[in-house]
């Protein structure tokens, strides 16, 4: 198959056809059985084309301090390494609706990660991903999961909690390992063979919102909250435990404002926000098309406060333009892809701008990209004690429970950071937050940093010289 111009294979399916590499192929007719409508341009990577450096090949960059990846990794070779085996990978994102701003990014990164574990002497990951919509999670998630376990595969790579959790029964049904890396709820916690890898939206994120608050914005007293509308027993309880969090540590909190998932006019939303009248707004919306035109409807109400989101993208300023934008913070476990602070995080980062023309990576991106090497290092542990890494059941559980500690593209390190679970809340204990402001372009300014509990909380210089909240549109 001809690709880029040239005869020969690059990995890269068109025309009805994803970009797998060795996966197995979504087509357009199946995406439109499951529901969902493509994204604009006929193209689940919205035109980003991934060249030969991501399928397949041996990863040729090395990190700055000039170590390859095998180095960066201490990497085994050969049948310790899992060489040659096939395993199955379920994946199910949302590649379509009001998801697939965060869902294709995600995606992305997992077809890099198992091609990149390939290269590097690893097992080939059959990735069969599948279409989760935001707006059908539940429905589509139990599908999807009860797919993957037909399909024999003993590990996934899930998002939205699983589908609002309908996925659980089959996760534990199949005996399937499930890592989550796009979301995290105190509600979700400690569920059989499910694994949240990204902070809890309450007490992950608030620490540091608090923090941060109370530090440089001695002022603020009402925090107004804007979220999806309760989907779930997960997200209601969220919505609840941040307004609790924010309660207990001095904040009056009004009622909770709710946009409805793909909204267009926020007018209403706005209109009650701006009867609260807060010093501060905390969001959790994760949809860069949703939230990027909020923001440009944001001046018109005449709040005139910073909204701090759980969530940014640099789609985040392409929709929201250049001024529209400034009105937002973050805090979240962003992936700062201009300054990763371990050689993994540069060497990913460098892999990443080759293969996509010079764009930087965001957090999705890594986030998956870790989920398939945290998934051959489970499966080279397995190996060692003489398992089979290619079955279903509870080895991959029984490896994990072993040491809940893996390499990281986060945090501080020569080679790499470290991620640690709690291996009764399957959720993070540890791993480093980011408060920041966006910035035309799609770039941060990051304000400060802490762990998820709170601790080794930092600012920057940018972050004593941040603006007082009501000045929204300073930076």
């Amino acid at each position: 198959m001809a690709g880029n111009g040239s005869d020969q294979d690059d990995g890269y399916r068109r025309d009805d056809e994803l970009p797998y590499g060795d996966a197995e192929a979504l087509t357009r007719r199946r995406l439109l059985q499951r529901g969902g409508a493509l994204l604009a341009g006929g193209s689940l990577l919205g035109g980003t084309s991934l060249t030969a450096a991501a399928f397949g090949k041996a990863p040729v960059a090395t990190s700055a301090a000039g170590k390859s990846l095998q180095q960066i990794l201490n990497l085994p070779t050969g049948k310790a390494a899992g060489k040659g085996l096939k395993i199955n990978i379920g994946g199910d994102w949302a590649l379509s609706g009001a998801g697939a701003s965060y869902g294709t990014p995600a995606y992305q990164g997992a077809v890099f990660g198992v091609a990149h574990v390939k290269a590097a002497g690893g097992p080939d990951f059959k990735l069969f991903a599948r279409d989760t919509p935001l707006e059908n999670a539940t429905t589509a998630g139990s599908a999807n999961a009860r797919e993957f376990g037909t399909l024999g595969c003993p590990v996934v790579l899930t998002s939205q909690d699983g589908g609002f959790g309908a996925a659980f029964p089959f996760y534990k049904a199949y005996q399937m390992m499930a890592f989550d890396l796009s979301a995290g709820s105190a509600s979700f916690q400690g569920v059989p063979f499910f694994y949240q890898g990204r902070n809890l939206y309450d007490s992950g994120i608030l620490p540091t919102v608090i923090d941060f608050t109370k530090a440089v914005r001695p002022e603020v007293k009402t925090i107004s909250l804007l979220s999806y509308p309760s989907t779930g027993t997960g997200l209601a309880n969220t919505n609840a435990l941040i307004a609790q969090e924010l309660q207990k540590a001095g904040y009056t909190v009004p009622s909770t404002v709710t946009v409805d998932y793909g909204a267009t006019d926020f007018s209403t939303a706005l209109a009650q926000l701006a009867a609260q009248k807060p010093d501060l707004i905390f969001g959790g919306l994760a949809s860069a098309s949703g939230t990027g035109v909020l923001l440009k409807q944001y001046l018109t109400a005449n709040i005139g406060v910073k909204f701090v989101n759980v969530d940014y993208t640099p789609d985040y300023a392409t929709v929201a333009g250049p001024h529209d934008i400034l009105p937002l913070e973050f805090c979240f476990d962003y992936f700062d892809a201009a300054n990763p602070g371990n050689a993994w995080g540069e060497f990913f980062v460098s892999e990443w701008k080759q293969a996509h023309k010079g764009v930087l990576p965001n957090y999705y991106n890594a986030l998956f990209y870790m989920g398939a090497f945290w998934y051959w290092d489970l499966a080279r542990r397995i190996i060692a004690k003489g398992g089979d890494p290619t079955k279903q059941g509870g080895a991959y559980v029984a490896a994990f429970e072993e040491n809940p500690t893996f390499p990281s593209l986060y945090g501080k390190g020569t080679n790499y950071g470290t991620d640690t679970f709690g291996e009764v809340t399957h959720s993070l204990k540890h791993r480093t937050e980011s408060y920041g402001q966006a910035l035309p372009g799609g770039g941060a300014t990051i304000y400060a940093t802490a762990d998820i509990t709170g601790a080794d909380f930092k600012l920057t210089a940018a972050g004593k010289k941040a603006p007082k909240p009501n000045q929204a549109y300073k930076l």
